[in-house]
């Protein structure tokens, strides 16, 4: 009878014992699959208090045309930025939509024409004003050609300008650009809309394609490695103040996938904005640097000031700006800015999460 118990409690402690052993194994496995696939972990950790972030964001930047033929005409590359480089190179980062290629051959895009080449010096304005990366998913950035793509590519690597929605091929275009600040990784991913005749293949370069279901793999992908989600959209018609529905429709499908902030351009008008589900879309921000004076909408944009808190939306600062003689922004006036921020259905300047 005794050495029954006995043999009773040899088994039960053997049993126990492989019981441990095999949590600890599912345990430890299940720590290194997490630490694998989900980078993020790694900083939530992190016990460091945050400073404030700020970013700014600025619309389309066109430097082609009657721009250049401004910038010649005054001997200065860095012209169009004179007036609002100081905000912007004040910001922790700073954001724009590249509409038009670097490419130091073709020829001068003449008044008229929507095929864009922008002469290699006149990255000195994008320096002058700290842009840290710029958006190439756009309906010009081929414009050059596949010469001028890659050109472009060589230019703003040669001056540690960093670049999205573009690349030498389709995973390229797709991959998303992480700059961290502050101990605070924020992710930029950007496309054009579905027409454009640059997309990125798989083995030749060009810009990331605006297809719904690529963008929310790209998304959900990103959000599990940085702290805070960029997506930029290029898209809707042209000359509205409101964004048409396959605009809400990606919008809003990003930030369902793990999106922050959408950043919108290509309308060279500003359009409306909107809170969805704890982010926040700015359909289109109207143009910054660009030669459209045919219009007082045209010569007119915004300037988003993203503050971020805790790798956190804490407020948005919109600074609208006129542009003047055909390639230079500057801050917009009182009533101006009043009637700009009306066109966005904006009560005022500022929004606060």
């Amino acid at each position: 009878m005794l050495n029954r118990k006995i043999e009773n409690i040899w088994f039960y402690t053997a049993i126990f014992c492989v019981v441990i052993v095999l949590l600890n194994v599912f345990y430890t496995q299940v720590v290194a699959f997490e630490m694998e696939n989900n980078e993020s972990l790694l900083y939530v950790k992190k016990t460091a208090e945050k400073k404030e972030i700020t970013l700014i964001f600025g619309g389309d930047v066109m430097l082609a045309r009657t721009v250049e033929q401004k910038i010649l005409a005054a001997d200065d590359f860095s012209l169009p930025f004179r007036k609002i480089a100081d905000e912007f190179s004040g910001a922790d980062l700073a954001f724009v939509n590249l509409e038009s290629p670097f490419y130091d051959g073709g020829s001068a895009t003449p008044n008229g024409s929507v095929v864009f080449r922008a002469l290699p010096d006149s990255i000195q304005g994008l320096q002058l004003a700290g842009i840290d990366i710029v958006s190439l998913a756009n309906n010009h950035f081929g414009n050059q050609g596949v010469a001028g793509e890659r050109y472009t590519f060589q230019l703003l690597n040669e001056n540690n300008i960093e670049y999205c929605g573009a690349g030498e091929n389709f995973l390229e275009a797709h991959t998303a650009k992480i700059i961290e600040i502050n101990d605070t990784k924020i992710g930029f991913l950007a496309y054009a809309y579905p027409e454009t005749l640059y997309v990125a293949g798989n083995n030749s370069p060009g810009v990331a394609n605006m297809d719904i279901s690529q963008m929310k793999k790209d998304v959900e992908i990103l959000s599990n490695s940085v702290d805070f989600v960029v997506v930029s959209m290029h898209a809707g018609a042209e000359y509205t103040h409101n964004p048409g529905s396959f605009q809400v429709d990606f919008a809003h499908a990003a930030v369902d996938s793990g999106a922050d902030l959408i950043i919108g351009h290509h309308s060279h008008v500003v359009q409306t904005t909107e809170k969805y589900n704890n982010s926040y879309i700015i359909y289109g921000l109207g143009n910054l640097v660009f030669d459209q004076m045919w219009s007082e909408e045209t010569q007119q944009g915004v300037v988003a000031k993203v503050m971020l808190e805790d790798s956190g939306l804490k407020s948005i600062e919109f600074n609208p700006v006129h542009i003047y003689d055909y390639n230079q922004p500057d801050w917009a006036d009182e009533d101006e800015t009043s009637q700009i921020l009306n066109d966005m259905n904006l009560k005022n300047g500022t929004i606060e999460f």
